[in-house]
């Protein structure tokens, strides 16, 4: 009676095994198969234009803040991408006001980034998926401007202003995306400026007569004043993932 339980167990377990082993097969020729590694899941992403679990290397241009900009982007989610940039910007003027500085002025602003981008839906193409984007973000920037010259009498003066403040950033654009790991990217948007930056006294190097020095104090006031105000972007960046 062991005997044939035991016989009946051995050939119940085989059949089980057997069956197993058909199952696995089957979901391996139609692809249902439950049990993905991490690869899998890569190459999947890959297929559909995704960047899910990918990270990136991206140059910007006219971005949040920036003239320039590097970036660095992480796929969260098979949805969203964030994206980390540093930008720079510089820039000038020959003269301000009414013109009685006599000296060119100076500005420029280091802005850090930091954006969602979520890309809902993507429509294939060949080797390649492309499709709309939106993003929302956060950032930071320094700013500096400064100014030397003459007024009117030929008292020399220096300004110089500057301050970091906060920002929002949002923007829609439109993605490109290659299989080979190749992104272009176009976002228009606007950033946000939360307060001023610090207006300092008109540092001269004589006694400057108060006429000259109100005017060229509101003059070098009313332009510092414009570096931190908010403005739209148009950035076109391109970059690979890995």
């Amino acid at each position: 009676m062991r005997t044939l339980a035991m016989a009946t167990m051995a050939v119940w377990l085989t059949m089980l095994a057997t069956s197993g082993l058909a199952l696995a097969d089957e979901a391996d020729e139609t692809g249902t198969n439950p049990i993905k590694t991490f690869e899998d899941i890569l190459e999947e992403q890959k297929a559909k234009g995704r960047d899910k679990g990918r990270l990136g290397l991206h140059l910007g241009l006219m971005g949040p803040g920036s003239l320039v900009n590097g970036q660095v982007s992480y796929g969260a989610h098979e949805l969203v991408d964030v994206v980390l940039s540093f930008g720079y910007s510089a820039g000038g003027e020959e003269r301000v006001g009414n013109k009685s500085i006599g000296g060119p002025t100076e500005q420029s602003a280091f802005t850090a980034a930091l954006r969602g981008r979520l890309v809902p839906w993507a429509w294939a193409k060949g080797k390649a998926t492309h499709g709309p984007t939106f993003e929302l973000g956060v950032g930071m920037s320094g700013f500096s401007f400064s100014a030397e010259g003459e007024t009117n009498t030929h008292d020399k003066y220096t300004y110089s202003a500057g301050g970091s403040l906060p920002a929002v950033v949002a923007g829609v654009g439109y993605t490109y995306r290659m299989k080979s790991g190749f992104r272009a990217n176009f976002a228009a948007g606007w950033t946000h400026y939360f307060g001023e930056i610090t207006l300092p006294k008109v540092d001269a190097e004589t006694t400057v007569h108060p006429n000259d020095q109100a005017s060229v104090q509101a003059a070098l006031d009313e332009e510092a004043t414009k570096v931190d105000d908010s403005w739209p972007y148009a950035e076109l960046s391109f970059g690979w993932v890995f």
